[in-house]
């Protein structure tokens, strides 16, 4: 239970940490998106749903383990 509770928790950040991951900043010498704009886009594409995207496999998975 405490491990689908922390996946259920911490999903939106590691959504963001992993679009951030994603997105390359180093083009022409420009810098990556910051937190707050990946989080925006993120929103504007799906509301707030879209943080949660793949929430069932990796529910699974850390209840599991």
């Amino acid at each position: 239970m405490a491990g689908g509770m922390s996946a259920l928790i911490t999903m939106p950040l590691d959504t963001i940490k992993t679009r951030l991951q994603v997105l390359d900043g180093d083009e022409n010498g420009r810098r990556g998106p910051t937190v707050m704009q990946t989080v925006r886009s993120l929103v504007k594409e799906g509301g707030w749903t879209a943080c949660y995207r793949g929430l069932g496999p990796r529910w699974a998975s850390m209840s599991v383990s």
